[in-house]
């Protein structure tokens, strides 16, 4: 399980697949293999992560990010979020406002 804020994202069915959960969005060029942004597990089926607002922006600006899986596997939003973005490219990212 992943949470951001309330919403959480359920990944039962992968939950013994995953070896490591990171973080990459537009504050880190979109790459999900930097340690910084790499999540800790936590109890049970949690991972979280604290960061300094400064590692993902300044105050005021949007930020779009999605969860990845083992450096591979990129983590749509849940439908019920209302924190996402979709572009005119078609990618939905969720979104974080600093």
């Amino acid at each position: 399980m992943i949470r951001i804020g309330t919403v959480e994202v359920v990944l039962e069915k992968w939950i013994h697949e995953i070896n490591q959960v990171n973080i990459a969005g537009d504050f880190n060029g979109w790459n999900p293999d930097l340690p910084k942004y790499q999540m800790k597990k936590g109890e049970g089926t949690l991972y979280t992560m604290t960061l300094p607002k400064s590692a993902l922006g300044k105050t005021g600006e949007q930020r779009q990010f999605k969860y990845v899986l083992n450096h591979k596997y990129w983590i749509e939003p849940p439908t019920q979020v209302t924190n996402k973005y979709t572009g005119k490219d078609g990618n939905t990212n969720l979104t974080l406002k600093l």
